[in-house]
C-alpha cells in the first residue's frame, strides 16, 4: 500500500489584540478607567439618519436579501464613488460584503479555487494582519513588500510566477502611507494579477482629496470600501467591493453559494449614510484634532511622531527604551506596558503589524476628544 503524503496540521496563531490582554488587566488594577487606543473601533456616534433608516418601514426583514446587495445599496455606492472621486462605475461592477474583514480573510481561498496552482499572496510588509491571515487560511504563503520612495516594491514580485493576488492599502494601516494607486493599477493591467485596494480610510486623507484605484482602471482591480470608518458604523457590518466585472461576478456567485449576505435593514440604512457627506466632514475634524493633540504630547516622552498622510492612527517611532526598562522585552511591548501602567492608555505594539514594526507604536484616535486631551495633558507634563 502506498503511503500518502503527511500533511502538517494548521496552527492558529493568537488573535493579535488578544496578545495585549495581560497588559490591559495589569493596568486595570491601577486605573478605574483606561483609555483604549489599541484597536481602530470608532467611539463617535453614527449619523442619525442611519439609525432611523435601520428601523424604517422600508427596510425589509421578511425575505432573504440578495448576496450582491439591494439595487438601492448598489446605486448608493455608485453615486458615492462618483461624487467623492469622480469615478463612473455601473452597479454590475459592485457587490456588497459583510463588513470588509470577512472579505479580506476569505478572498484568497475563493481566488485559489479558480487558480489552484497559484499559492502566493503579496501585500505590504507592515500591514493589517488579516491580509497575511487570509493567505494562511487559504493554504498560501504571504510575501510582505517593503515601501520604497514610490510605493510598495512591485519589482520584487517579478520573480514570483505563482502570485494569486496583491493587496494594497491606502491610506495605509498602520503607517498612514498613501500608495501610488495609478502605478499599481498599471501593474495589474500589465501583469494580469488581481490587485485588491483596501480603501476603508479613503475619506481620511490629510494631504489631498480622496483617491481610489478605480480612477486609473478596472481591469484586474477591485476596490474595497466600508461604512465602519466612514460613518462610525463598524457594528452594522456593511461594505462593498467593486471594479473588474469578471472578478465581481465570480466572487458574488461564489459568495452566494456560501450564504454571505448583508441584512436588508442594514443595506437600507447604509444607503442613506452614503448619500450624506456632512457627518464625514465632522468626523474628519474630530480625528485631525485628536491626531494633533496626541502627537504633540508624545514628543515629550521620547517618541518621534508625525501626523499621518491619511487614516486616524499615529505611527510613533520609538527612539529608545522607556524609563526604567530592563531590556527584557521588545521595545514596542516595553513601551506599551509603560504607557498603560503610568497613564492608563492602551496602545498597540508595532510588531502586531509585522516584524519590522517593533520600533513603533500604533495609536488609534478613536476615543472621545476630552479623554484624549486629559491623558495627553498628563503625558505632556511628565518629567523624563
Amino acid at each position: 500500500m502506498t503511503k500518502g503524503k503527511r500533511l502538517s496540521k494548521f496552527e492558529l496563531a493568537p488573535y493579535p489584540y488578544d496578545r495585549i490582554k495581560d497588559i490591559i488587566d495589569d493596568a486595570s488594577r491601577k486605573f478605574s478607567q483606561l483609555l483604549d487606543l489599541s484597536v481602530g473601533t470608532p467611539c463617535d456616534d453614527p449619523p442619525s439618519m442611519l439609525m432611523k433608516e435601520m428601523s424604517s418601514s422600508g427596510s425589509a426583514v421578511n425575505g432573504y436579501p440578495p448576496s450582491k446587495g439591494t439595487p438601492e445599496y448598489l446605486l448608493s455606492v455608485s453615486k458615492w464613488l462618483n461624487r467623492t472621486c469622480g469615478v463612473d462605475i455601473e452597479t454590475n461592477q459592485i457587490s456588497a460584503c459583510v463588513g470588509t474583514k470577512e472579505f479580506v480573510a476569505s478572498l484568497p481561498h475563493y481566488l485559489r479555487l479558480r487558480t489552484p496552482e497559484k499559492n502566493v499572496v503579496a501585500g505590504p510588509k507592515l500591514a493589517y494582519p488579516t491580509y497575511e491571515m487570509g493567505a494562511k487560511l487559504a493554504g498560501c504563503d504571504y510575501v510582505g513588500l517593503a515601501e520604497t520612495g514610490i510605493g510598495i516594491d512591485l519589482e520584487y514580485l517579478d520573480e514570483i510566477d505563482n502570485l494569486l493576488c496583491l493587496w494594497v492599502n491606502s491610506p495605509g494601516n498602520p503607517t498612514g502611507h498613501l500608495e501610488d494607486l495609478q502605478r499599481v493599477a498599471k501593474w495589474a493591467n500589465l501583469k494580469g494579477v488581481p490587485v485588491i485596494s483596501d480603501e476603508c480610510y479613503m475619506e481620511y486623507n490629510w494631504i489631498g482629496p480622496p483617491d481610489t484605484i478605480l480612477k486609473y482602471g478596472k481591469k484586474n482591480v477591485l476596490a474595497l470600501h466600508s461604512l465602519s470608518k466612514r460613518s462610525n458604523a463598524a457594528g452594522i457590518r456593511v461594505g462593498s467591493f467593486c471594479g473588474d466585472p469578471d472578478l465581481v461576478y465570480y466572487l458574488t456567485e461564489i459568495r452566494k453559494h456560501a450564504g454571505a449576505m448583508v441584512a436588508g435593514p442594514l443595506l437600507h440604512a447604509a444607503s442613506a449614510a452614503l448619500y450624506d457627506d456632512e457627518h464625514v466632514q465632522m468626523q474628519r475634524d474630530r480625528y485631525l484634532e485628536r491626531l494633533r493633540i496626541f502627537s504633540d504630547a508624545l514628543s515629550n516622552i521620547g517618541l518621534k511622531v508625525s501626523l499621518p498622510d491619511g487614516g486616524f492612527y499615529l505611527w510613533a517611532k520609538i527612539m529608545g527604551a522607556p524609563p526604567g526598562a530592563d531590556g527584557s522585552e521588545p521595545l514596542s511591548w516595553a513601551w506599551t506596558s509603560w504607557l498603560a501602567n503610568n497613564f492608563g492608555v492602551i496602545v498597540a505594539p508595532g510588531d502586531l503589524y509585522g516584524e519590522s514594526g517593533d520600533s513603533f507604536l500604533r495609536i488609534a484616535m478613536v476615543q472621545p476628544t476630552n479623554e484624549i486631551v486629559a491623558v495627553a495633558d498628563k503625558i505632556s507634563k511628565f518629567v523624563v
